[in-house]
């Protein structure tokens, strides 16, 4: 039987407390250490809010902000997902993505003063290979490992894990960047899909 697709899932980092334990949006800071057993799930408009980083306030908008957040790509299924991939599902090129990059001039790859949002890059360390826990940050806006080479992963340029075997899973790393003078906005999103080969 082949690796499913619903056993290709992101999971939350959850320092060192119980990873039974429910991961609590808004409180918990998935910046590092043991994988948790809850995986992140689709956050519809109507479904709960900042489900991976936290509410950005006035004055982190009006001076800028930088942010990480660690996750885990993770196999639950018993086989080897060959060529393990995340992506930003929706959106188009990189630097012209609705959901990545918001109020951002496509025509000029430039920020909008007037408009600009934010946006969020991904990246991997290659000393964290698959099944190594990622060191906790000391903050949220403590910079991870300086090896990770930051990008927007598309469906046709995805961030590439290599093989994860049967219930592994790999570091993930996620950069927000929010430039000052940001404007507030709601329902800014962004969604992470996996994918893999099954080997056969």
């Amino acid at each position: 039987m082949p690796v499913m697709a619903s056993e290709l899932t992101i999971r939350y980092s959850i320092g060192s407390t119980d990873p039974t334990r429910l991961f609590r949006p808004g409180t918990d800071l998935s910046i590092g250490g043991t994988i948790s057993t809850n995986a992140i799930v689709q956050n519809p408009p109507s479904a709960l809010k900042h489900n991976l980083f936290d509410v950005i306030t006035g004055a982190q908008s009006s001076a800028g902000y930088t942010d990480y957040r660690i996750v885990y790509a993770h196999n639950a299924s018993a086989l080897t997902a060959f060529d393990f991939k995340v992506f930003i599902p929706r959106g188009g090129a990189p630097r012209n993505n609705p959901i990545n990059y918001w109020g951002e001039d496509p025509a000029t790859n430039t920020f909008d003063p007037d408009t600009d949002m934010g946006f969020c890059e991904m990246g991997v360390s290659p000393t964290v290979r698959a099944n190594a826990v990622a060191a906790v940050l000391a903050s949220e806006t403590t910079a991870p490992p300086s090896d990770i080479v930051w990008g927007e992963p598309t469906p046709t340029a995805p961030l590439q894990l290599g093989d994860i075997a049967g219930s592994g899973f790999r570091a993930v790393y996620i950069k927000r960047t929010i430039p000052s003078g940001a404007v507030a906005w709601n329902d800014a999103e962004f969604d992470i899909a996996a994918s893999a080969d099954t080997g056969q």
